[in-house]
């Protein structure tokens, strides 16, 4: 059977005699339609002879509910779709992420009860915080283990008295980590968070997760960026930042069609080993990496970003370079919709800077102000912004070298297929914003939206 893998780590101390068990986590899934999908046969039999296999479901169930009022699209995920989950071997979905609640609370609801009545256990959502944060328990193999979901604070977090979704900057979350330490063998954290299409995490996001793997969790496994990111060994707790997609569609994303597997083994209570295997993306089929692409081509890539990540000055370094330069590539543009200063704004608004008061007005200007909460409570669209802005205006120490920018720059072309460095004149910039901000306008006004390209996202 192949199974090609990108990164190993053994553990020397597991106990040889205690019975060995599997878990398999994937990233981000969705099906947008009803095409059954392809899976590689020797990657189903790893998915289906794992003790537990797990994927992230991002985008509720259809069949009920409305679009919610938020920044950025609005997904929902076909009919089928926890059929095929199942049907490729899966166990366990996790739903702490930034689409689940799209249609809102009613659309939850019957995301629960379509997985759970294919047989999909599902965590990191709730009727409260509480509720939300409460860990998925099971038993493997003899041994009790929880996995805790959570994710960063965007449109659907259970934090305003209502359903939704585990929200990773919550009171309870290091402590439900830190009590199910305490009452289950085994404890695994899945967080969803940090910057789409960026080789390295937020500083404060890894943070967080190093908080988790402090705290008691013998494993952290991240996703959300849609591209690998690397991993590290932190205090012995195996980090992996961010799997990238399993199977999600993103037209005119090529660098998102592989990601990783983890493929991890337990002797009884003690972590084993960990395999990172990459998968790709066939049209509709997922496959072990191989046929597409070379694991050795993707390989210098992966080693490099884990060794920058684990090293905590050099991600402080790399991270201020890469903030300027998305700053200047997305958040400059996303500022200015947020303060009504960009052309579609001024377009509609002409006279907006005579009546100062109607520049904050809820009734017609929806459209930015929920762009800049966004902006501002989301914890790595915050983190990035403020290191951006520190290093233009030297609130900080500029840590930035040469080297440091060649290594983003290179980096950076394995994971964006947008231009960041060299990017084209003033005017060039301004057609294309216009054009996308007139095809957000006309997309909001259909029921539906599907996953498009970084300039439609936050």
């Amino acid at each position: 059977m192949s199974r090609p893998s990108i990164a190993r780590w053994t553990n020397d101390d597991a106990p040889a005699s205690r019975r060995e068990w599997s878990l398999t986590v994937a990233g981000d899934t969705t099906f947008t339609d009803a095409t059954q999908p392809t899976v590689g046969e020797d990657l189903r039999a790893v998915l289906a002879d794992a003790d537990l296999s797990v994927t992230n479901l991002e985008a509720p169930i259809a069949g009920r509910g409305s679009p919610i009022s938020k920044s950025g699209p609005v997904n929902e995920a076909v009919a089928e779709t926890p059929e095929f989950v199942r049907e490729m071997g899966f166990d366990a979905v996790t739903l702490a992420n930034n689409h689940l609640m799209d249609m809102g609370p009613d659309g939850l609801e019957h995301t629960v009860e379509r997985c759970q009545a294919e047989g999909l256990e599902t965590c990191g959502v709730g009727e409260s915080p509480t509720d939300a944060l409460d860990p998925l328990r099971t038993d493997v193999a003899g041994q009790s283990v929880a996995l805790v979901n959570v994710c960063e604070r965007e449109f659907g977090a259970a934090d305003r008295g209502g359903p939704g979704t585990a929200w990773v900057g919550h009171d309870d979350a290091t402590r439900v980590v830190r009590a199910a330490e305490e009452t289950a063998d085994v404890v695994v954290v899945i967080a969803h968070g940090g910057i789409e299409y960026l080789p390295f995490p937020p500083l404060g996001h890894q943070r967080r997760l190093r908080s988790f793997a402090r705290t008691g969790a013998d494993l952290v496994v991240g996703h959300h960026p849609h591209v690998p990111q690397g991993w590290e060994r932190y205090e012995g707790t195996p980090i992996c930042y961010s799997l990238g997609n399993f199977r999600y569609d993103i037209p005119g994303r090529t660098k998102t069609e592989w990601g990783l597997l983890v493929d991890a083994t337990f002797a009884g209570e003690t972590l084993a080993s960990v395999d990172l295997r990459p998968v790709e993306r066939r049209d509709d089929a997922v496959a072990f990496m191989g046929e597409r692409w070379a694991v050795d081509d993707h390989r210098p890539y992966f080693e490099r970003v884990s060794e920058i990540t684990a090293d905590r000055d050099a991600l402080q370094a790399h991270w201020q370079e890469l903030s300027v330069r998305i700053f200047e590539q997305r958040y400059g543009r996303w500022l200015r919709i947020g303060t009504g200063s960009d052309l579609l704004s001024l377009i509609r608004h002409p006279l907006q800077y005579l009546y100062g008061e109607r520049l904050w007005s809820g009734d017609d200007r929806e459209r930015e102000l929920l762009t800049l909460l966004n902006l501002v409570r989301n914890e790595s669209h915050r983190d990035l912004i403020e290191t951006a802005m520190s290093a233009k205006t030297d609130d900080r120490p500029d840590l930035r070298t040469p080297e440091v920018r060649e290594t983003v720059r290179e980096l950076l072309a394995q994971t964006e297929d947008k231009t960041v460095y060299d990017r084209p004149s003033p005017a060039a910039q301004l057609f294309s914003a216009a054009s996308t901000r007139l095809r957000e306008s006309v997309t909001r006004t259909g029921k539906r939206l599907h996953p498009r390209s970084v300039s439609d996202r936050l």
